[in-house]
């Protein structure tokens, strides 16, 4: 825009939106205060035992990050179809508000765990994911490379259903979690993968890249042993069934 072009200073002028979501002080408050809140309102709901009190959290934040994800995903697919590696690489001011978020989740999750349900913590899902993750979202806004840790955040879509079902017992369909799961855990995954290994030459895309391939590997065990667990259990359940 020329300097005294008025008209098209106001149209690429940020939106309100964009500001608080650029003002990471204030979103690091709201997330706190969302966080929070939520857990207060459902833990008392009938039926949230204390495993399913555990899972509160990790459900609101896969049901606020898959969204994110899934935006992500369109900009990076879509609106930079150009060269999608490029924006998958760099920074936004919709990543970085994700990865704040995030942050104060794995906080907020490990304070109220060890009050409320602390035996259900575990040291790998628990202990080590969140100050793992908590370093590397640190990590990568002090790099500026949130969009990858971002764009990932539609893996969370099968926690949505697995949140849903500790939560509220009714919601459990492990059919459906196991099919959602294959997709977005083992399939998406994988394209995330095979999309940014090309271009992971810097040391934020290394470490990047070293995540997805760790959590992909991990995935790929866990569905292992999900499927190998359902075909063992249904001869037995025939054999019940006989008897």
């Amino acid at each position: 825009c020329a300097p005294r072009d008025a008209a098209c200073a106001a149209a690429h002028r940020p939106t309100w939106a964009y500001r608080v979501l650029g003002n990471e002080a204030l979103v690091a408050a709201a997330s706190l205060v969302y966080t929070l809140g939520v857990y207060a309102l459902v833990r008392p709901v009938p039926g949230a035992y204390v495993r399913g009190r555990s899972w509160i959290l990790t459900a609101l934040s896969a049901v606020t990050l898959a969204p994110v994800g899934a935006y992500m995903t369109y900009a990076t697919l879509v609106v930079a179809a150009d060269a999608p590696a490029t924006f998958a690489w760099g920074t936004s001011v919709v990543g970085r508000a994700a990865l704040v978020f995030f942050g104060v989740y794995l906080g907020v999750d490990l304070v109220v765990g060890a009050v409320e349900y602390r035996a259900e913590v575990q040291w790998l899902t628990g202990y080590v994911h969140h100050f793992g993750y908590g370093a590397l979202v640190a990590y990568l806004l002090a790099q500026r490379a949130e969009n990858s840790l971002a764009l990932a955040f539609i893996l969370e879509v099968p926690t949505v259903l697995l949140g849903a079902g500790f939560v509220h017992r009714p919601l459990r369909c492990d059919t459906l979690f196991s099919v959602v799961f294959f997709v977005f855990r083992v399939v998406v995954n994988g394209a995330l993968v095979a999309l940014l290994a090309p271009t992971a030459t810097e040391p934020p895309r290394r470490v990047m890249l070293a995540v997805g391939l760790i959590a992909l590997t991990m995935h790929l065990y866990w569905f292992y042993r999900s499927m190998r667990s359902v075909l063992k259990s249904k001869p037995e359940a025939a054999k019940a069934k006989r008897e």
